[in-house]
């Protein structure tokens, strides 16, 4: 695992036009530790119920706190399954504490909430992208400004359908 941490770190580092391949958890774990340290400006994620094997490790919440720690700086997490979301998940803990003016958490509503991929975009240039969310693989690139664009106004498209989460409900 530390080789594929090296191998993605030094990718990102780069920006690498190269696509890398996730295979599982560990994976995208790392992958989303990546593109929060990689973004300047605003991250996107569109995940089924933030699974804190992927969102809330040390080294997720450690790299989303320092993103947010800059001024300018937006997170934006689409849920489609927010009644599975606790208010215990560290991603929302951190999203609801000092950096609450920067992160906005809503859920999916009406036929997005049957949408069958998953993804992360960092500004418009890096992503992770999990085509069938019941497959578990995923690919990632740290310089494709044309697919992040595109991803990035999927998830526009959704988000400003969406509803505000209330994960209060789900403790």
């Amino acid at each position: 695992m530390e080789e594929y941490r090296k191998f993605v770190k030094q990718r990102a580092k780069e920006k690498s036009t190269e696509l890398i391949p996730n295979g599982g958890i560990e994976h995208a774990e790392v992958l989303v530790e990546n593109l929060f340290n990689c973004a300047k400006d605003t991250v996107r994620i569109f995940t089924g119920s933030l699974n804190e094997k992927v969102y809330a490790t040390d080294n997720v919440l450690t790299s989303a706190k320092q993103f947010l720690l800059e001024d300018g700086r937006r997170l934006e997490i689409l849920i489609q399954d927010g009644d599975k979301v606790s208010a215990h998940n560290g991603l929302i803990k951190l999203c609801r504490s000092d950096s609450s003016s920067k992160c906005v958490i809503k859920h999916t509503t009406g036929a997005d909430t049957a949408a069958k991929s998953h993804f992360v975009v960092a500004d418009y240039f890096a992503y992770r992208l999990e085509p069938d969310r019941k497959r578990y693989t995923a690919v990632a690139c740290f310089n494709d400004q044309s697919a992040s664009s595109a991803l990035s106004t999927a998830f526009k498209e959704m988000f400003d359908k969406a509803e505000l989460l209330d994960e209060t409900k789900n403790n």
